[in-house]
């Protein structure tokens, strides 16, 4: 496992996804979404759950997962088995917050929220909660709170992608440049920014 970070921390991803793939047990298998397709991402985020079902770790990374994904009815269903059978994860407050967005209980939603989660999670919150515009907002500020290259790059494609659904494709490109400029190795945000300026 060690070997196989080390490797996704030099952007290396195909040859840390060889090595988790040859590898048994939780931490693996975590790592084998994380460093995945992502157009496989739900199914293998609800595959690690099913796998794990007692496990807060496991639970944890499925929800977020899928919350990356904007698969808000999985992302429902498995906060609501995480709730129900008593698993507390270490950001069970943030996805219970989602989950209230998504009831449209946006009042209890925010005052859960601006007490522990900084910008790039209340982005996500406003994206729930079909607030486009404020979720690009949050995800820049985000930007300037970035700890490094990597966590900026981060920020500015989940920016894009809220001013895409803003239909603000202009501004969508220049976050998605200015991703590529903070980490030129970020394929996430390469990938955006080519299917993007295909259509515009």
């Amino acid at each position: 496992m060690d070997r196989a970070r080390w490797l996704r921390s030099k952007n290396q991803i195909e040859e840390a996804r060889d090595i988790v793939s040859s590898l048994s047990g939780e931490s693996a298998a975590i790592a084998r979404l994380e460093y995945g397709n992502p157009e496989r991402a739900v199914p293998e985020a609800l595959r690690l759950a099913a796998e794990y079902p007692s496990s807060p770790v496991a639970y944890d990374v499925a929800l977020e997962t899928l919350a990356n994904a904007g698969a808000w009815d999985r992302f429902t269903e498995l906060a609501e088995v995480c709730r129900k059978n008593g698993l507390q994860t270490r950001r069970s407050w943030f996805w219970d917050s989602i989950v209230l967005v998504l009831g449209d209980n946006t009042t209890s939603a925010a005052s859960i929220i601006r007490k522990y989660a900084g910008a790039l999670n209340l982005g996500m919150l406003e994206l729930a909660g079909n607030r486009a515009q404020q979720a690009a907002e949050a995800f820049m500020l985000a930007v300037g709170l970035a700890q490094n290259q990597h966590e900026k790059a981060v920020a500015y494609v989940k920016a894009g992608d809220a001013l895409q659904v803003s239909k603000l494709p202009e501004k969508a490109i220049a976050a998605y440049e200015a991703a590529v400029g903070a980490d030129p190795a970020s394929r996430e945000a390469r990938s955006r920014l080519m299917r993007l300026r295909m259509y515009n």
